[in-house]
């Protein structure tokens, strides 16, 4: 194989882009994700100008067999999106935006992020909103291959609901358009796939065209209303059943995290604080949240504000920002936080690692479960939440680590116990969940596995949870499940030739060596 300074100067003739190798200052801000425990060193990084540079470099690495990832917003929760002696694909100037004022179409490069739809939007003054990320830092493609939970899917549906046409190049360097109603079966299939089948799986989507909406109103009602964590047991079991009784227009989400109490001179003290989102009259909102607000929060802090201020005002709140984190998930059926749920958060949280953890749960339901768990590769249509732990530590003390993962992972094995999980949401993905295949996916496995021995059967798209990975972690935290090592593994057996090396779920070295 010719050296890596061969490959460079080879690939940068055929491209408009820019390719950057390790001694490039543009190489160590590209390889920069959310998750700053993540540590990969790929051997280069092309920064694509335009869809014919993303299929180059496709073409490029398939030639020459070298791994191939893509990076799109960097919110990947594991780090997928990056790899160590490979090529990584930053789409970050497929940055495009169009808007049809008259049909309400927004066609978007997905090299673009949450936050330049909702700029855009908000400066055209179209009164028309999409059905975007709650993190305006995550990037589109991510978050619609994924599925995608908004603030307003309880009264929209999924962001990936709202595709209207994709744009992806595909293994063989192919740019296909797709479309739900696509005359090709093989189109119509990888449509379906892209629609909840997970980021990074079955090509490098390029452009995408979804559908915005008109609200009722152009300010909905937003806030926040807090209660001192030991007051969960009490407020949990009233919002356990009075959140299954609300209207679709209205979300009501949570989160536990360490927040400012004002009875103390503003000491930081765990607390249970809603984030409710009205689409509708402020006055009308106010009334469904009495009944909260009854139990006596310490604060209750209610805005009128457009969807993309409020984004913007809330949605640095849950951004690791470049420290240590281990992510988690599940998902919930109804009346899943349950008492057995609640005691068992309390439990955690009082014995907590680090006051920069939080959880959050999204509450989904309303026009979600209007679509049947197959009609897209997204199944988990009945949930009423989903509950996503995010345990951060400062990444300067790798001998944090160990403590702070076998705390969130105890944490959720007991919280799946007790709330009767039923599987796990694929983009907050997690490298040492267990059958992770069934808790992602459900039924449609086995429909996704089919797409992709069709549409990349040399399995050039793959990671270590990518559909068609033989990839299981241990149930015992198993310190290589976390670590730097590159094991070869067999994806596709039936091909006896084909053999893709996958990087495991990393740390950095000084973390590698604190867990030894």
């Amino acid at each position: 194989m010719p050296p890596w300074n061969a490959h460079i100067r080879d690939l940068q003739k055929q491209l408009l882009g820019q390719v950057n190798d390790p001694f490039d200052g543009e190489y160590r801000e590209a390889i920069q994700i959310d998750n700053g425990r993540i540590a990969h060193e790929p051997g280069m990084v092309v920064t694509a100008q335009n869809t014919s540079d993303v299929q180059k470099t496709i073409a490029f690495c398939v030639e020459r067999n070298l791994r191939l990832t893509t990076k799109a917003g960097g919110h990947s929760a594991a780090g997928y999106c990056l790899n160590t002696g490979g090529v990584v694909l930053d789409l970050r100037r497929l940055n495009s935006i169009a808007f049809d004022s008259k049909t309400g179409m927004l066609k978007a490069g997905l090299g673009c992020r949450w936050r330049q739809i909702y700029d855009f939007l908000e400066n055209n003054r179209s009164g028309r909103i999409p059905v975007g990320g709650g993190c305006p830092g995550v990037g589109l493609a991510g978050f619609l291959f994924g599925g995608g939970f908004s603030f307003l899917s309880r009264s929209y549906g999924l962001g990936s609901d709202h595709m209207k046409s994709l744009s992806i190049v595909t293994a063989d360097s192919a740019l296909r358009a797709l479309k739900q109603d696509s005359s090709s079966n093989t189109d119509v299939d990888l449509f379906w796939a892209c629609s909840g089948g997970g980021g990074g799986n079955f090509g490098v989507g390029v452009e995408v065209a979804i559908q915005t909406q008109t609200p009722p109103h152009e300010t909905m009602l937003m806030g926040e209303i807090s209660f001192p964590l030991y007051q969960l047991p009490e407020v949990l079991g009233f919002y356990n059943t009075w959140s299954q009784k609300l209207p679709p227009q209205m979300a009501v989400y949570g989160r536990i995290a360490m927040s400012p109490d004002a009875r103390n001179g503003g000491e930081r003290v765990w607390s249970l604080i809603f984030t409710p989102v009205y689409n509708g009259d402020f006055s009308d909102g106010v009334a469904i949240l009495k009944p909260l607000i009854a139990i006596d929060p310490v604060r209750v802090d209610l805005h009128r504000m457009t969807i993309h201020e409020w984004e913007h005002y809330i949605g640095t709140r849950t951004t690791i920002a470049g420290r240590s984190a281990y992510i988690r998930s599940l998902v919930l059926p109804p009346l899943g936080l349950n008492e057995k749920a609640a005691h068992v958060i309390m439990k955690y949280f009082a014995v907590c690692p680090s006051s920069d953890t939080f959880m959050v749960w999204t509450q989904v339901g309303g026009a979600i479960q209007k679509r049947k768990a197959s009609a897209t590769a997204f199944p988990h249509r009945d949930a009423a939440f989903v509950p996503e732990l995010k345990a951060i530590w400062d990444s300067s003390k790798p001998h944090e680590m160990r403590r702070n993962v076998e705390w969130a992972y105890d944490f959720y094995e007991e919280f799946a116990e007790a709330s009767n999980a039923t599987g796990a949401y694929v983009n907050y993905i997690d490298p040492l969940l267990t059958n992770w295949k069934e808790k992602y996916y459900r039924a449609n496995y086995a429909r996704l596995m089919k797409i992709k021995s069709t549409c990349d059967p040399n399995n050039v798209f793959s990671f270590q949870q990518s559909i068609g990975s033989g990839y299981e972690p241990s149930s015992t935290r198993n310190d290589n499940d976390l670590s730097t090592e590159r094991k070869p593994i067999n994806l596709f057996p039936l091909r006896e030739t084909f053999h893709v090396s996958v990087d495991d779920e990393v740390s950095s070295k000084s973390e590698k060596e604190a867990l030894k």
